[in-house]
């Protein structure tokens, strides 16, 4: 394959995931030590506190003790015809252990991860491709290992990010489980969705590669 200048044009994607690559390792550089020495935080490293969110209903969310309101919380102002309600909870924890902040700190971390893993097999992807060519099992390869990682990543992150709320919660409420977390999770249909329509084009490119090698064959 060419590599003249213009030549090839999987190029600019391999720049633009090593662009991202290198601004993820500038920023986490630059963030994580800041938020050791207690300036600022990421992924809850650096807070004094750990919080997590959970919805009414899964955690125990009582009604104010306000006279004519029935509703969990006061809105000043708000029409006789109007209700309103609450979608989600913070809970902190001012106190936690230092298990507690290990757990929190992995369940927000879980996202960075998961991006961190997709630009590095996409710019291994887009590099295998580069000097072998599209259609090639080592191609077709990496293309399935990429989809499996779409497919099952976001769901071992949404679970532990769960788990960590979890974990928050029931340090932060008596009587709550860490288990309660699990009962919030966001499952990710969308990756999910692009994990799948990864894993077929890597079945039709493997195909592709099996086609080929029989039409050399018979040359």
């Amino acid at each position: 394959m060419s590599s003249r200048p213009g030549s090839d044009p999987l190029a600019p994607f391999e720049a633009g995931v090593t662009f991202l690559s290198a601004v993820v390792v500038v920023l986490l550089a630059i963030t994580i030590p800041i938020a050791l020495i207690g300036s600022g935080s990421i992924a809850g490293i650096g807070d004094s506190e750990a919080c997590a969110a959970a919805r009414p209903g899964v955690v125990p969310y009582g009604e104010r003790d306000v006279p004519g309101h029935g509703d969990p919380i006061f809105v000043p102002g708000l029409h006789a015809d109007a209700s309103v309600s609450v979608h989600e909870v913070e809970v902190c924890d001012q106190a936690p252990s230092a298990a507690v902040k290990v757990a929190e700190s992995a369940g927000r971390g879980a996202e960075l991860a998961l991006f961190a893993g997709f630009l590095l097999l996409a710019r291994r992807l887009i590099r295998s491709a580069r000097r072998d060519g599209l259609f090639t099992a080592q191609v077709a390869a990496r293309t399935r290992t990429l989809g499996w990682f779409l497919l099952l990543g976001p769901l071992a992150a949404a679970a532990l990010h769960a788990t960590a709320d979890g974990i928050v919660l029931s340090s932060a409420i008596h009587d709550v489980g860490w288990s309660t977390g699990l009962r919030t999770a966001d499952v990710p249909l969308t990756l999910v969705v692009v994990g799948l329509g990864v894993l077929t084009v890597s079945r039709m490119m493997r195909r592709a590669v099996m086609l080929q090698d029989e039409a050399d064959a018979t040359i």
